[in-house]
């Protein structure tokens, strides 16, 4: 992810970069904590009629991004990704569902035709990523470890006045991909 979000930003990434986030522990057990949460969420919602699994692994997608790019914690990446995500649940089903077949029709070729669908999969996210992002107040936790609410240090609410609450306010409901 991290070699993605440069190239989408325009910057050129080295070898080093492939592993530049991982030598922080708390980011890897974030990463690997979230991960099972979101999947333990996901099949839940599965189990509830898929619908719910549908709506909660889009509306959840970017928690990865957020503990690599921006460093916040397990609870925080999920907020996060909720609000990013807010009311534009049916472009980013299309997007998700345009990418499952992109990479069906990849692996319909030998599987081969993979090596070129999954990276550039890897990059749409990355864009969908750095689209919503700068629609969403996004900043990183004030987080020591994989729980962010320790005692002895104050938990701050990020929904104070000033900042933009969701990219469907600013878009309404369009991505924020819209000539101003």
């Amino acid at each position: 992810l991290t070699v993605g979000l440069m190239l989408v930003r325009g910057q050129v990434p080295t070898y080093a970069d492939l592993f530049l986030k991982y030598k922080d522990y708390k980011i890897l057990l974030n990463y690997l904590l979230a991960s099972l949460l979101v999947g333990l969420i996901v099949v839940i919602g599965f189990i509830l009629l898929i619908i719910p699994g549908v709506y909660i692994a889009i509306r959840l997608q970017f928690y990865r991004f957020l503990i690599i790019d921006k460093g916040v914690g397990v609870v925080d990446s999920l907020k996060q990704s909720m609000n990013m995500t807010e009311g534009n649940f049916w472009n980013l089903f299309l997007f998700v569902l345009a990418i499952a077949v992109f990479n069906l029709a990849g692996a319909l070729l030998i599987g081969l035709g993979l090596l070129v669908t999954i990276p550039v999969s890897l990059m749409a996210g990355c864009k969908l990523y750095d689209m919503l992002k700068d629609k969403a107040h996004v900043e990183p936790s004030h987080s020591h470890g994989p729980d962010h609410n320790h005692e002895g240090h104050a938990h701050h609410d990020h929904n104070h006045e000033g900042h933009n609450h969701a990219p469907a306010q600013a878009a309404h409901g369009h991505l924020g991909v819209h000539a101003s």
